[in-house]
């Protein structure tokens, strides 16, 4: 499995005024030619009855992006224009692979926030913003006899939101808000080329409503508590108050002590409801998904170089969407809640700045992540993971090299069986002022480490490949 390379570039201009006013425009594009031979899983042999073991190209990707932004005074201005083509490799849909599969994307936006203080104590703050999104593909799937279909997808929406942050006697701040959106226009379908008819077509307007509040006091000198909380009015028909409380305790000014316990939630999305794939069915009784985490935070600094941290955590699940077998038709599939899943684990980490700007980061997890129901570990959450960062000055200021080795551990596949621990690793020199106004950056990643696929299906791309990177960039 070999890799191409690619091109990046990006210019950006901009400009500040003493009366309070700047501005920023910037434009990208880049130019990725992906993976040049991937090796097709066994499970798209079967699928598609068909024999190809290999398939060159088909996973390049450019884009483009422009982005402005412009304030004065109190206020800001900033919009985008974003677009990605990208090839698709024939086992995603279990295409052909004597057709190259494509989506393409394109967004744009724009927002106006203003931030003003009507009083030395206050801070308003209002934003609104107009969004776009369209999505376009071209694919040849096996479960409908390699017929050429156009998936599609457009929505325009709106969003606004009104925030008052105010502080009482200088140690405590109230924050009280409001947060809505409209969304005119939410459409995805799927387009059969071969047969000249839309397989499936679905679309809907939709808004939300979300008061929300929160108050961060100061208990003593050394304790403070955060209480919050946010309500979500949905016009599909769900609505949920999710809670968020927090409270820091410093026992000594080198010790702090956190504990937070929140609430959220996911509402289902116009795919989930309705479907729009072949051998799909809709759902529109789908509940949202919902998430309770508790994490309790210790830091503690040594001395003037070294801090320790420590960061146990528990989130708790519930009502997963995930596609299940129909059981009214055979090979038929559904979206529904199917799923309850309980993350939890410790990190343990270590930073230190110490004499001549060297940088160390040194940090661990242990953590496990199962199916409520079954017991069963859940696909790609390794239960181990360790990493080493490192950046040294090698010519003050003006040449820096940083260093990571990184070791995630073993983790089940899709289908249950055992994926082999891997490292990880990276360099990057970085030069700036290297001549005049032009600074350069060079980068390697993985270029010792073999790479890790599934072993069921022979080729599952499971980490990503080896690369070299060179940055160049100048100021003017």
């Amino acid at each position: 499995m070999d890799s191409l390379g690619g091109v990046r570039g990006r210019v950006t201009v901009g400009n500040r005024w003493s009366q309070g006013g700047a501005f920023l425009v910037s434009f990208s594009a880049s130019s990725l030619s992906g993976e040049r031979l991937y090796r097709l899983p066994q499970a798209w042999r079967d699928y598609t009855g068909l024999s190809d073991q290999t398939v060159r190209g088909g996973d390049g990707t450019e884009g483009q992006r422009l982005y402005a932004k412009a304030t004065w005074r109190q206020w800001e201005w900033g919009g985008g224009l974003m677009r990605r083509q990208k090839e698709v490799f024939p086992s995603l849909y279990f295409t052909s692979t004597e057709f190259q599969a494509h989506g393409d994307d394109e967004r744009a936006y724009t927002y106006l926030r203003y931030t003003g203080s009507p009083r030395p104590d206050a801070t308003l703050t209002a934003r609104v913003s107009l969004d776009w999104y369209r999505y376009d593909g071209l694919f040849a799937p096996a479960k409908i006899d390699f017929n050429h279909v156009q998936p599609q997808a457009e929505s325009l929406w709106s969003n606004a939101e009104v925030r008052w942050q105010q502080t009482v006697d200088g140690r405590h701040t109230f924050v009280a808000g409001l947060e809505g959106q409209v969304t005119f226009r939410e459409q995805i379908g799927r387009y059969n080329r071969t047969r000249q008819r839309w397989d499936i077509w679905a679309d809907q307007t939709s808004h939300y409503v979300s008061p929300f509040a929160q108050a961060d006091l100061e208990l003593r000198s050394d304790l403070w508590a955060s209480l919050g909380g946010r309500w979500d009015d949905y016009s599909t028909g769900e609505e949920k108050f999710s809670p968020r409380v927090g409270l820091i305790w410093e026992p000594r000014p080198s010790t702090t002590l956190k504990v937070i316990y929140g609430e959220s939630f996911r509402v289902p999305n116009l795919e989930e409801r309705h479907a729009p794939e072949a051998g799909m069915v809709a759902n529109t009784s789908l509940r949202p998904e919902t998430n309770r985490s508790f994490e309790l935070v210790a830091t503690h600094r040594v001395n003037a170089a070294w801090e320790l941290e420590a960061n146990f955590f528990r989130t708790e699940s519930q009502d997963l969407i995930r596609d299940v077998p129909y059981a009214p038709i055979a090979g038929y599939f559904t979206y529904s809640n199917d799923q309850a899943v309980l993350s939890r684990g410790a990190e343990l980490g270590a930073t230190a700045f110490l004499p001549n700007d060297v940088q160390i980061r040194l940090s661990g997890t242990v953590q496990r992540a199962y199916d409520v129901a079954s017991h069963r570990e859940m696909y790609d959450a390794p239960e181990y993971l360790t990493k080493v960062n490192v950046s040294v000055p090698l010519v003050r200021p003006w040449l820096r090299l940083s260093a990571d080795l990184q070791w995630v551990g073993p983790r089940r596949d899709t289908a249950g069986d055992a994926v082999p621990g891997q490292w990880g690793s990276g360099v990057t020199l970085r030069a700036v002022r290297l001549w005049h106004r032009w600074d350069l950056s060079l980068s390697a990643r993985n270029l010792l480490t073999p790479r890790t696929f599934d072993p069921k299906n022979e080729g599952q791309i499971r980490t990503a490949p080896g690369f070299l990177q060179m940055r160049v960039g100048m100021e003017f």
